[in-house]
């Protein structure tokens, strides 16, 4: 393929003669690089197609197919006004072009908007390019600020490997409302540059806790004792509640509970039974009748921790958690034994 040697200029370009390929980036900017990418992986494209070439010996070379087929002046400039450029654009002239000899042409941003009227074209791109340095400035601030106090940045490090609601649930991370506090301040301080002393206390504070509870977690664990396996299919439970929840649904909601089995340890989550349901909260009603003064600690139908339960369900493991399942379907249900509530005296 030849190149052509035909020279252009302001007065020569006619607009109606061109056709708009794509930009490119040709600066020294890590920002711009990467403002560009998509562009100029998309420009190379259309320049290997247009061209004929084989994308083999062309892919990711984007700049010797500019070398070797569009036309610049003064070493590597605009090819309307030779002027230096970062930010250009390609365009390609049917007109122009005859069997092997294709005329294409780059042309700096503020040629090509001048020239065919196309809002700035690069220069979009180019405001971006300042924005994201600006983020990253603001980021680079922050990131000086955290690195001075080692148990703040140990405090980041625990929360922002993915957000806060994809982590584990094995204590590597931190968990709960405190995982979103502290990842809220984090993303605030990456966006202004710095968090505030009360930000910061509170976080490493977040922190603390987190480890404190991983301690009475261990602690816990042990006093449990070993731990097996869920199992898989329809099962008899019969273990104790260790907590329960209201979880609001399609059809108004229900109450859901956490059942530690007796034999093995193992934990399964579903919804309360209500005849277990109806009678802890028939007990609760005697226990009120004699206190009706009580307004705390045991609440009608909200805490039945520490009961035990049997009832038959399909089990299901959980695909993070070996040891905790769902059930469904819960038949037989019985309460073998109320926890003890203390009454007034």
């Amino acid at each position: 393929m030849t190149k052509t040697t035909t020279k252009y200029g302001p007065a020569s370009i006619d607009p109606g003669e061109w056709m708009w390929v794509g930009n490119f980036y040709q600066g020294g900017s890590d920002e711009g690089a990467e403002v560009f990418q998509d562009d100029m992986r998309e420009l190379e494209l259309q320049l290997t197609k247009l061209l004929n070439l084989n994308p083999l010996e062309h892919e990711g070379d984007l700049f010797q197919i500019l070398e070797d087929y569009v036309e610049r002046h003064a070493n590597n400039g605009c090819a309307s006004c030779g002027a230096h450029y970062a930010y250009g654009s390609v365009f390609f002239s049917p007109v122009h072009s005859h069997g092997p000899e294709l005329d294409i042409i780059a042309i700096g941003h503020d040629c090509a908007s001048n020239l065919f009227g196309l809002e700035n074209l690069a220069a979009k791109q180019k405001r971006e390019v300042t924005r994201l340095r600006k983020v990253r400035k603001t980021k680079e601030k922050f990131e000086a600020q955290v690195a001075t106090d080692p148990e703040l940045a140990a405090t980041f490090e625990l929360s922002f490997t993915g957000n806060p609601v994809d982590h584990p649930k094995d204590g590597t991370f931190l968990q709960g409302t405190g995982a979103g506090i502290v990842y809220d301040i984090f993303h605030k301080g990456s966006r202004w540059g710095s968090i505030s002393e009360k930000q910061a206390d509170l976080v490493k504070k977040i922190a603390r806790e987190h480890a404190e509870w991983q301690t009475r977690k261990a602690e816990k664990e042990a006093e449990r004792g070993p731990v097996e396996d869920v199992p898989e299919g329809r099962v008899e439970v019969i273990g104790t509640i260790i907590s329960t929840k209201w979880v609001d649904n399609d059809f108004g909601g229900a109450f859901k509970m956490l059942v530690e089995s007796d034999e093995g340890h193992w934990r399964v989550w579903g919804t309360l039974p209500a005849k277990i349901d109806s009678t802890l909260r028939h007990m609760n009603d005697e226990v009120r009748d004699h206190n009706w003064n009580r307004t705390e600690d045991f609440l009608p139908g909200f805490d039945f921790k520490g009961s035990k339960v049997r009832f038959t369900a399909a089990i299901e493991p959980s695909k993070d958690d070996k040891t905790f399942g769902f059930y469904s379907r819960p038949t037989k249900p019985e309460l073998i034994e109320a926890a003890t509530i203390q009454e007034e005296e």
